[in-house]
């Protein structure tokens, strides 16, 4: 080897040595899978003891009910407008008069309170209603001094059929309707019902059109 060459060996000697960097890789791409699964439903419980939302009915639903005769008995039809509105526009044939603006406490009167404020008996499954002759049928109520009374009772020319709990039997009622004029009133009345207001066995339901629909759609008035 040449001297020449020896002072440039020396230099590359101790000159550093690169690094070794490990291999690169590109890295995958990571896909968000939490989008993908669907979210979990709750579902009521099986055991739940909570009340079934009441049904919606709608306008020809009710003429239906109201136009076909049936062996059982049909559902009762609660007005729950106040009486001056009543008295104004007249009511779905074959319903009774429960004003719940005047009277929040309504479906939580037991049913002689029930009774004696509205003319009708508190609905329930059970029976117990009055029967005919019996002396507390709401055809002994005079409508004109229920209404000027604010109490909005039941009309005793009404055909309650068998739903009204007036059968001879006293038996109950299945299922009650409730309107208003435009379903506000008759949603928050069918769900105190549905819920604590001890309407024993009785399904619940309420018209969501109102009023406002049965007369804009030429539904039948009683007055």
């Amino acid at each position: 080897m040449s001297l020449k060459r020896l002072p440039t060996l020396l230099l590359l000697l101790r000159a550093p040595r690169p690094q070794a960097h490990p291999p690169h890789f590109p890295r995958a791409h990571t896909h968000h899978f939490s989008s993908l699964v669907p979210r979990t439903q709750h579902h009521p419980h099986p055991y739940s003891t909570a009340p079934p939302s009441p049904k919606r009915y709608s306008f020809d639903e009710i003429s239906t009910l109201l136009s076909t005769p049936s062996p059982s008995p049909s559902p009762l039809l609660i007005d729950v407008r106040e009486p001056s509105e009543l008295a104004s526009t007249g009511r779905i044939p074959g319903s009774v008069s429960m004003p719940l603006s005047s009277n929040p406490d309504a479906v939580y009167l037991s049913p002689e309170d029930f009774h004696a404020r509205f003319g009708f008996e508190k609905p329930s499954a059970e029976g117990g209603g009055a029967k005919k002759g019996d002396g507390s049928a709401v055809a002994d109520i005079d409508p004109e001094t229920v209404v000027k009374a604010g109490h909005g009772g039941a009309d005793p020319s009404a055909d309650l059929g068998d739903g009204g709990g007036e059968g001879e039997e006293g038996e109950g009622v299945r299922e009650v309707i409730f309107y208003c004029k435009a379903g506000v009133r008759s949603r928050a009345a069918a769900r105190m019902a549905a819920g604590e207001g001890g309407w024993t066995g009785v399904k619940i339901g309420e018209m969501g059109g109102g009023w406002d629909e049965w007369a804009g759609r030429g539904g039948k008035v009683e007055r």
